[in-house]
């Protein structure tokens, strides 16, 4: 078995590894795909047989519905004693034939061979009810026959195949094709009692009063009907209860629960006054509309089963299609592992053997770089000397600088208390200035004052002179004494115009010395700004001085310290050359490791063996490699990287930190 995987390449080691788990995923989908194609063709079966069971019970439900009907129509018949529906009973005998024939049709073109043996029972049993409904109707129209007894009758040839519909509740372990079902067996017996309560109240109001055991049976019936439209709500899907609360209402409705109501409130005393033929249209129309939604759900039934196959078949295809995916995927999937895994490993061997041959150049220049670094660190000691003088005198001109920077901030200190003087001066001057607009605001004011006063004068002695005129030389001597005081007058309101003028002009003088002694204020503010930024300034300045004079300190230090370096440097060369040679000797023993690798992997070391001095020192290694018993195909991976794992020990790490 060794010898047999030995001899695989390493891809091929890589899609036979694969192969174990896709024959596992393969052997695990044929059994999925058969367990579910059995389920299947059981649920197509179950399907089909519910379908043709279906189609039938929407045949049967026909037929039902007018012998409802006819059953209906003889109880009013009867009850009246022939004197009502004697038209009407012979008119529907004709359309329950019809829809017996169609019966018959259908039950002609199956044979029900998937159908359960209670399904044949229930049949049998039907079909043998149902071949005495002809004497049965002729003893109807002679009278021959008690409405009780008649209503019996067709109730238990109703009731008969409705038990062949209800078989088709066990044939499907579907619960949603179930509950369609329990749901539509619910609402067939409700309905059947409700046709029973038909013909009960045909005979009772036709008889205008119940007869024999009637009222009983109309409550049981009653009774019977609402715990069967309970179950059918209890089961019902939702669509279908909103469909029955919209279809099955009306006029129609109401005037049945009317009725019936007044069934209950007579039914010792009769004498009901109803005519049975409206009672038989009333209650016919709300049969009507219950067929309506018995069709309602015999649809769904239908469609329901339709997408339960249309389902099963889509699963399957699904699958098939799976498995089939993730059997081509893990073939894609082991082929591309294979595949860029080899790559992968021929392009490490292909830098392993690049690797190598940089890494023997190297140590031959690690060698001669060995003698330039032993000249190269005295000519670093002799310079590094210099710049320690260089540094001294550094450090004498840094700690000037920090004497004027210390200067500069005490000057700067001075200026910026005078700038701070100077705006508190201008500040008292501004406040000043805004006294003197106040009173010049204060003496504009009583000048405008006198002014009016001036006018009003005026005014007064233009009345005296206007007066005196008409005193005529009486009031000559007060005529001249007015015209004076006006004179007067004229000249007061001259002088306030011309004392308004000058005190308005010193407002404006005020007014641009205020403004003037607040620009001035906001210069010194700058100021007082622009001096605290060079202080700030001067103080880095100063701050920097003393972090600059640690710096040089700190690398006059460093100097010496590297001075004490370079000197170990030039005994570690020695050193260095040792290490090299070492590691052109680890070179060859990681040449040999990648050749068996490549040997191991499959690869054609041709294609990356190239002609260089290591490869021709390692000529004969390869060929004592390749001429031992265990060469080729027959090494053990752990041998082949076993010279690897020397390249990477922890000596071998710290000759290579040395370097």
């Amino acid at each position: 078995m060794n010898t047999l995987l030995n001899k695989l390449s390493f891809t091929q080691r890589i899609i036979a590894i694969m192969m174990i788990p896709l024959f596992g995923l393969t052997i695990f989908s044929a059994v999925t795909i058969l367990d579910h194609l059995e389920s299947a063709r059981q649920t197509k079966n179950e399907i089909e047989s519910v379908e043709e069971l279906t189609e039938l019970g929407t045949v049967i439900a026909g037929a039902i519905h007018e012998w409802q009907k006819e059953r209906g129509r003889s109880a009013g018949y009867l009850g009246s004693a022939g004197k009502k529906f004697s038209q009407e009973i012979r008119t529907q005998h004709s359309d329950t034939n019809k829809a017996v024939r169609t019966l018959q049709a259908a039950l002609d073109a199956h044979e029900f061979s998937k159908q359960p043996p209670e399904f044949h029972a229930a049949l049998r049993e039907a079909t043998q009810r149902m071949a005495g409904v002809p004497q049965l109707r002729q003893k109807v129209l002679e009278l021959e026959v008690k409405g009780g007894q008649a209503v019996s009758q067709y109730t238990a040839l109703i009731t008969s195949f409705l038990q062949v519909i209800d078989t088709s509740a066990k044939l499907t372990n579907e619960s949603e094709i179930s509950l369609l079902l329990v749901s539509y067996s619910n609402f067939l017996r409700a309905k059947e009692n409700m046709g029973i309560e038909r013909a009960v109240l045909s005979n009772a109001f036709g008889a205008d009063k119940f007869q024999g055991d009637f009222y009983k049976r109309y409550c049981t019936v009653l009774a019977n009907q609402a715990s069967y439209l309970a179950s059918f709500h209890a089961f019902a899907r939702p669509e279908h209860e909103e469909f029955y609360a919209d279809t099955v209402r009306g006029p129609a409705v109401e005037q049945v629960a009317a009725w019936e109501e007044l069934a209950f409130e007579k039914a010792d005393t009769g004498s009901f006054g109803v005519r049975p033929e409206d009672w038989f249209a009333a209650i016919t129309a709300k049969i009507d509309l219950m067929k309506e939604v018995e069709d309602n759900i015999a649809d769904s039934v239908r469609q329901s089963s339709q997408n339960i196959a249309a389902a099963g078949s889509s699963k399957m295809f699904f699958l098939l299609g799976t498995a089939a995916g993730l059997i081509l995927l893990t073939l894609a999937a082991s082929y591309w592992l294979a595949a860029s895994t080899s790559k992968a490993l021929r392009k490490t061997v292909e830098q392993l053997t690049t690797g190598v041959d940089e890494v023997a150049t190297a140590s031959s220049q690690v060698s001669q770089a060995s003698v330039s670094m032993a000249e190269a660190a005295n000519e670093q000691s002799t310079s590094l000397s210099h710049t320690n003088d260089i540094l001294g005198n550094i450090t004498g001109i840094t700690q000037e600088n920090g004497k004027l920077a210390a200067d500069a901030n005490t000057i700067t200190a001075d200026a910026r208390t005078m700038v701070d003087e100077s705006l508190e001066e201008m500040v008292s001057l501004q406040s000043a200035m805004n006294e003197i607009r106040t009173s010049s605001d204060e003496i504009s004011a009583i000048i405008k004052t006198i002014d009016e006063i001036a006018f009003q004068t005026n005014i007064l002695a233009l009345n005296a002179a206007v007066e005196a005129a008409r005193a005529g030389e009486a009031g000559s001597g007060f005529a001249v004494v007015a015209d004076e005081v006006r004179s007067l007058a004229q000249r007061s309101a001259q002088a306030a115009r011309d004392t308004t003028q000058k005190i308005e002009d010193s407002i404006k003088r005020a007014h641009n010395g205020t403004s003037i002694s607040g620009k001035v204020g906001s210069v010194l503010e700058r100021i007082v700004g622009k001096v605290r930024e060079v202080d700030d300034v001067v103080t880095k300045i100063d701050q920097a001085s003393q972090n600059q004079l640690s710096a040089i300190l700190e690398i006059q230090s460093a100097v010496r310290a590297q001075e004490q370096v370079v000197l170990g440097a030039s005994s570690s060369t020695e050193q260095t050359a040792t290490a090299a040679e070492e590691l052109h000797s680890q070179a060859k023993n990681m040449q040999c490791a990648i050749h068996q690798l490549a040997l191991q992997s499959g690869l054609k070391t041709s294609e990356f063996q190239q002609d260089t001095p290591l490869n021709q020192d390692l000529t004969n290694d390869k060929q004592g490699i390749e001429s031992h018993p265990r060469r080729g195909s027959d090494l053990e991976l752990g041998h082949v990287f076993k010279s690897a794992l020397c390249w990477f020990s922890p000596k071998s790490r710290q000759r290579k930190a040395a370097l």
